[in-house]
């Protein structure tokens, strides 16, 4: 072996013209490919964690009253299942299913104000799930009546407006 010229302390193979160890160029992509993976692994275990942690916030009373609340509403009795929703509700307000469901309860209890009022909480947090929900009433027919009523149709259309606003909002800019 002999000493490469130009490079100290790189010796090189006889008879050949470069050095064989890798080139700065190559150290540096190959940090920026191991720092790239281990950014995209860190996220995936946070928002994991994340989601586990949402999930285990949602209280053993709070499912309770929502099982009641379903339990309800499918046995027609409006009265129980409002109570019930009620319940739900003052332990968390996140969760459009339940909202729209409660609101199919006070609409089954002719109470068309409060129906109104829960749908349009359900459209607050989460215009598209709304959307998604009222659209699919094979996975929930006991809010078939809810999204064939004024009251569902015009909270899927609203739903359908915020959403397309956002989605134009987050579409990216032409420069």
């Amino acid at each position: 072996m002999r000493r490469v010229e130009g490079v100290e302390g790189v010796e090189g193979v006889e008879g050949v013209g470069q050095c064989q160890s890798p080139s700065l160029f190559t150290l540096a992509l190959t940090k920026i490919l191991i720092m790239t993976k281990v950014t995209i692994l860190f996220s995936f275990l946070l928002s994991s964690f994340c989601s586990l942690a949402q999930n285990a916030a949602v209280s053993p009373n709070y499912s309770k009253a929502v099982r009641i609340g379903l339990g309800e509403l499918q046995k027609g009795q409006c009265t129980p299942c409002l109570e019930a929703y009620e319940r739900a509700f003052a332990l968390s307000q996140h969760s459009v299913l339940s909202y729209l469901r409660a609101a199919r309860c006070a609409q089954m209890c002719e109470q068309i104000a409060q129906a109104k009022n829960l749908a349009e909480k359900a459209l607050a947090t989460n215009p598209s799930v709304t959307a998604q929900i009222l659209q699919n009433t094979t996975q929930f027919p006991e809010l078939q009546a809810l999204a064939t009523s004024k009251t569902g149709k015009q909270l899927l259309k609203k739903a359908k407006k915020l959403d397309a606003a956002r989605a134009a909002q987050n579409a990216p800019t032409p420069e």
